[in-house]
């Protein structure tokens, strides 16, 4: 199987293609490049299981959200004597 085409490709190549007609021939991706994708299953994970992963994401940015309004709250009291 080829390599897909950000690893075969010359970067001099890619970077030349509007050059000629030439060029751009040398930078075309192949179709077997695009076989890998007959290959591909994509199974979503379950929604327990997602939201348990995003959860410590979500904790951290409510500590976010609490810090930033403890710093609002405490430049509006220095504002407004």
């Amino acid at each position: 199987m080829n390599k897909v085409h950000a690893e075969k490709l010359d970067y001099k190549l890619d970077m030349n293609r509007n050059a000629s007609e030439e060029a751009a021939d040398k930078a075309v991706v192949g179709a077997d490049n695009w076989a890998i994708l007959a290959e591909f299953d994509f199974k979503p994970e379950a929604g327990s299981t997602r939201i348990s992963n995003a959860l410590i994401y979500f904790i951290q940015l409510l500590l976010w959200m609490g810090l930033t309004a403890l710093l609002l709250q405490a430049a509006v009291r220095r504002l407004n004597p």
